[in-house]
């Protein structure tokens, strides 16, 4: 036996209320669908896009005052220029770091010669070295599957 709805104000009232509740369900199916879309759009796009763009940046930066600084010093002839030629690779992530650490290998090995002829400071050195080596840490914990770290970590301090 089938029961008709009789029209009327109860059942009006119910179908708004049946309606409210099916859009709330939906919404919240909705929202739980983009909460786990975004998770397993984290995982799988990993570190790269937050993590490491911020660090690189300063490695750039910090790259491109000791290789200008290198060319000025083998201006003047107190270093020689081809010495930094291997530190010369700035594409890649891994290419910047290990050029990056070359120049600080350079600067220290000839520190005694340039120490009084540059405006790089061993101090400087010391920054530009930790802030490679923590980029190549967090390139390392990439490649093994290590969970993210907060960009703030890994940028230059003031």
């Amino acid at each position: 036996m089938h029961h008709a709805l009789r029209p009327g104000p109860d059942s009006q009232q119910r179908a708004v209320q049946d309606v409210v509740v099916a859009e709330r369900a939906i919404a919240a199916v909705d929202d739980g669908v983009a909460i786990a879309g975004r998770q397993v759009s984290r995982r799988v796009r990993g570190p790269t896009a937050s993590d490491l763009s911020a660090m690189h940046a300063v490695v750039v930066d910090d790259h491109a005052l000791l290789i200008t600084d290198w060319d000025a010093l083998a201006n003047r002839k107190l270093v020689e220029r081809g010495r930094a030629d291997a530190a010369r690779g700035t594409q890649g992530y891994r290419t910047i770091v290990t050029s990056t650490l070359v120049l600080v290998a350079l600067f220290r090995e000839f520190w005694a010669v340039v120490s009084h002829k540059t405006p790089v400071t061993v101090a400087d050195l010391g920054r530009v070295e930790r802030s490679a080596q923590r980029m190549l840490q967090r390139l390392n914990e990439r490649e093994q599957g290590a969970s993210r770290l907060p960009a703030a970590d890994c940028t230059r301090a003031p």
